[in-house]
């Protein structure tokens, strides 16, 4: 890719393509000046004026093609992921000025010329208009030493020169901000200037597998999927309490967990609270049923006054993990979170599922877990 300097040395080079051009087919006009500057900087009322030939930058936009290829991405750490190009588009005015009867004209038709029969910079012509001399680009300008770093001949994309119309109404509005007198004037569209950060980046791991190879004919099995509307990873829908009259689930009682994909090896549920350092995990190995999960639930501590923040009171997140195999690929899915209710106050669990499924939250009145005392019900 090419560096800033890169922009400098587009016009750089359609200078010397244009200067070039005009001495090897021989112009009638004699010496004729090439120059990239503003048009209201040239002094066309010196006494000393001769024919000449300006390219004008005036406007640079954004590749439509490239702008929405690639954006730049970062991981979770800040470090930077991918670096993609800044691609431009170059407009140009190229105007021709002239001392005598019809000397704009034949200059402006030449110039055209050798812009029609060049309509890509080729990296060799790239290269010897930014590094002319044989002897290096140390007896060259100091600006034009800085272009020689432009790495413009090193782009991905081919940099291309095609004429681009301008109505009279946008043309004399640029001449009107430039402030100069009109001279006959064409425009030209140069793309793609690639523009692109010389810092590192971290890539991704290569993919080694996609799935567990087959044993016998080491066949990866590939990507799995499942035709279906519902999820394939585990979601909880509602926690409810043994008795479905009962408006809440005793500590120490079953509370069932209603979903899909919940059948799995190794399953593991746990209760968080706000004011719990560490959820609370109850095992509960392996369940068979896809569609519901029992987990009992721990009754509190033996002693509540040398362990009074067992159970706080308050609402409870119930999140259960488990081991699944999917397709022949074995997959970790958390399933929750499922906020549950201490006391009679009845919330509804949200169902999420694994892999980035979006949360939704319902209220109801029968899931909610309340504790029993020694005859007491707090």
């Amino acid at each position: 890719m090419s560096s800033p300097l890169a922009i400098g040395a587009v016009s750089a080079v359609l200078r010397n393509l244009l200067d070039n051009g005009l001495v090897d087919v021989g112009a009638p006009l004699g010496g004729v000046k090439v120059t990239a500057v503003a048009p209201d900087s040239i002094k066309v009322d010196d006494a000393n004026f001769s024919p000449q030939l300006n390219l004008f930058l005036y406007r640079v936009t954004e590749n439509q093609g490239w702008r929405n290829g690639e954006l730049p991405s970062f991981d979770r750490d800040g470090s930077r992921r991918t670096s993609p190009p800044l691609a431009l588009d170059l407009h140009y005015l190229l105007t021709a000025y002239g001392v005598a009867d019809f000397q704009a004209e034949i200059l402006l038709g030449y110039a055209m010329h050798l812009l029609h029969e060049r309509p890509v910079l080729d990296r060799r012509a790239i290269r010897t208009a930014l590094v002319p001399s044989p002897l290096g680009a140390s007896i060259l300008p100091p600006e034009f030493q800085a272009l020689t770093a432009a790495d413009l001949a090193d782009q991905l994309e081919a940099v291309t020169v095609t004429p681009e119309p301008i109505d009279t109404e946008e043309m004399s509005r640029l001449w009107s901000a430039i402030q100069a007198h009109y001279r006959p004037t064409t425009g030209y569209l140069v793309s793609v200037v690639l523009i692109q950060a010389d810092r590192p980046t971290t890539t991704a791991l290569p993919v080694l597998s996609r799935g567990r190879p087959d044993p016998i004919s080491g066949r990866e099995p590939g990507v799995a999927v499942s035709p279906q509307l519902v999820s394939p990873y585990p979601s909880i829908d509602r926690v409810e309490a043994p008795d479905p009259a009962e408006p809440a689930v005793v500590l120490g009682e079953v509370a069932n967990l209603s979903g899909h994909h919940l059948d799995g090896t190794a399953v593991t549920v746990a209760f968080s609270h706000r004011l719990l350092e560490d959820p609370i995990v109850v095992a509960v190995a392996d369940n068979a049923d896809p569609v519901g999960l029992a987990v009992k639930v721990p009754p509190d501590a033996p002693d509540p006054a040398a362990d009074p923040g067992r159970w706080p009171a308050g609402l409870y997140t119930v999140t259960a993990t488990m081991t699944r195999d999917l397709e022949g690929v074995s997959v970790r899915a958390f399933t929750g979170p499922s906020p549950v209710g201490r006391d009679r106050t009845g919330v509804a669990p949200r169902s999420a599922a694994g892999g980035g499924s979006r949360h939704r939250r319902r209220r109801a009145g029968s899931t909610a877990a309340r504790r029993r005392g020694s005859g007491t019900r707090r």
